[in-house]
């Protein structure tokens, strides 16, 4: 509607300026005609320069996230790939199901749109939680109202993105974040040294008085909650080997 409004205000102006015969008449309604020119233009500039007639709305969700390493590990991997040095933000690798068969990669930026892939970030941070989370916080801009996008709408303006932040939320004991040449390291360290019968009776040991303690601790445990924390141990038992291989 704004472009309608300039087209008739500009011909106002000109008729305004041409058509009467008197040159008070004409500097008076040619004058009125370029004031409204100029409004429907200084809306219109507003709206592209400071979004005038907008607002920015701004939506949270926050979903689990699964290992990108072995689905059989207790333990939880986050690969993770530094995004130059500018920000803080990374390229990450992990699951959205736990029956993914491959992990994919997450916040690649998008050659194509590359002023979007500049309003996003993406960080992690380890945190006392059970489950691996990633919290995406999208603002874009909206309409204030039906009105103001009836004036001031040119083409498809509505969504454009203003910025978008997404956290992962790691368990600080059941899980790690590692780059891709972490990983290798951890790979190579595990060919060069496979596990011994010592050491995997060593493990059993721990696990069999630290389950004791805890059913000593939690004597109406149920099956499913005794399981839940062997899993757990389990897990931070793994994630302390893997520091252990990278120190």
């Amino acid at each position: 509607m704004i472009i309608v409004l300039l087209i008739i205000t500009a011909v106002l102006a000109i008729v305004g300026w041409t058509a009467p015969k008197s040159w008070t008449t004409r500097i008076i309604a040619g004058s009125f005609g370029l004031v409204l020119t100029l409004g429907v233009v200084i809306m219109l500039t507003l709206n592209f320069t400071h979004h005038w007639g907008m607002q920015k709305v701004t939506t949270t969700t926050t979903k689990r996230i699964y290992t990108a390493g072995q689905t059989s590990s207790p333990a939880g991997i986050l690969v993770v790939k530094p995004l130059g040095t500018a920000k803080d933000t990374y390229i990450m690798v992990y699951r959205h199901k736990p029956t993914q068969k491959q992990a994919t990669a997450h916040f690649v930026p998008n050659t194509k749109q590359l002023v979007n892939a500049a309003k996003t970030t993406a960080v992690y941070h380890y945190a006392s939680v059970k489950h691996a989370t990633i919290t995406t916080k999208t603002t874009r801009w909206q309409w204030r109202s039906k009105n103001f996008k009836r004036l001031l709408n040119v083409g498809d303006q509505s969504g454009e993105l203003v910025q978008k932040q997404a956290t992962v939320k790691l368990p600080k004991k059941t899980w790690i974040a590692l780059t891709a040449t972490q990983i290798k390291r951890v790979q190579k360290s595990q060919k060069s040294t496979p596990s011994s019968t010592a050491s995997q009776a060593a493990l059993k040991q721990v696990l069999t008085k630290k389950v004791a303690q805890y059913m000593k601790e939690h004597p109406t445990a149920t099956t499913t909650q005794l399981k839940a924390y062997q899993q757990e141990l389990t897990a931070e038992l793994a994630i302390k080997s893997i520091k252990a291989t990278l120190k």
